[in-house]
């Protein structure tokens, strides 16, 4: 080999390893590690960011570890990883609790909990950080209040945004307002009582059915009811009380009355179910504009 070619040889390897090096150390870098983060998170990139984001919390300063750890709450929550966002601000929360961000993650804690339908759980949070005097209570209020609603807890909501409203710089009384007047309409929704529409029904077939707004169900219970009694008192009046079709029909007339008595009661319940499925769709949708 000449001199010339191993020269070149030389060259070329220095350069390969003096490159390999600088892309390890830039892959590690922490500068590297949280700008690729952040970037992702501008991205929508959510779940990825949260690895990067670990990935710097390891190896961040001790003065931002606080602010990292809620970054990959964000993330979660970005993701709609609601239980694991949970997790993260329940480890903050354990871990920070003198952190500027403290509030913040625990009004971000409860939200996660009302996403994930632990209402009570979210009602407790939501108290001990208002009662310990929250630099920022309107939206923590607001949250309270919303709670309240899932719980049906119409008084207690309609109390709460009023509340809502009297606070300084709440930014939105107008949804406040929106959304307590929900909480008057929860109160005042019209209900079918179950025991009536059975009682109804039970002094003449389908009427229960009629009370609880089923109409076409109500007029089948009638024809069921009054053409299999109409075949046994037929059968009856030709064949003598001891008819065996007389008997037959007079059994389904039965099943189809008791039947008819019960799904009169059903239909009052479910009317009832209907009309708070209405007003939290509603609510929900209402909630969708503002949340988080």
């Amino acid at each position: 080999m000449s001199v010339h070619r191993l020269f070149c040889l030389i060259l070329f390897l220095a350069i390969v390893f003096s490159s390999q090096g600088f892309a390890e150390t830039g892959y590690n870098d922490p500068a590297m590690i949280l700008s690729f983060a952040d970037w992702l998170y501008s991205e929508k990139e959510f779940e990825r960011a949260a690895g990067e984001y670990y990935r710097y919390y390891f190896v961040a300063p001790e003065s931002q570890k606080d602010g990292v750890l809620s970054k990959i709450g964000f993330c979660y929550e970005g993701a709609g990883d609601f239980a694991a966002a949970k997790k993260v601000y329940e480890t903050f929360l354990a871990e920070y609790p003198e952190s500027k961000e403290f509030e913040d993650v625990y009004y971000r804690l409860s939200y996660c909990l009302f996403r994930l339908g632990e209402h009570d759980a979210t009602a407790v949070r939501l108290a001990e950080v208002l009662a310990a005097g929250a630099a920022q209570p309107a939206r923590l209020l607001l949250l309270t209040g919303v709670n309240q609603l899932a719980l049906e807890q119409w008084d207690a909501a309609q109390l709460t945004f009023q509340a809502y409203c009297e606070t300084p710089d709440a930014p939105q009384k107008e949804t406040a307002e929106r959304l307590s007047q929900f909480a008057i309409s929860a109160k005042n929704i019209p209900e079918k009582s179950p025991v009536l529409a059975g009682i109804l029904s039970a002094i003449f077939p389908g009427l229960g059915k009629f009370y609880a707004e089923r109409n076409e169900d109500a007029i089948a219970s009638i024809i069921l009811v009054s053409l299999f009694g109409g075949l046994a008192a037929y059968s009856f009046y030709t064949d003598g009380v001891e008819s065996f079709s007389g008997w037959t029909f007079a059994s389904l007339a039965g099943i189809f009355y008791l039947g008819d008595i019960w799904g009169s009661a059903v239909a009052a319940a479910d009317y009832n179910d209907h009309q708070k499925r209405l007003l939290k769709e509603s609510v929900d949708e209402t909630i969708s504009e503002f949340l988080p």
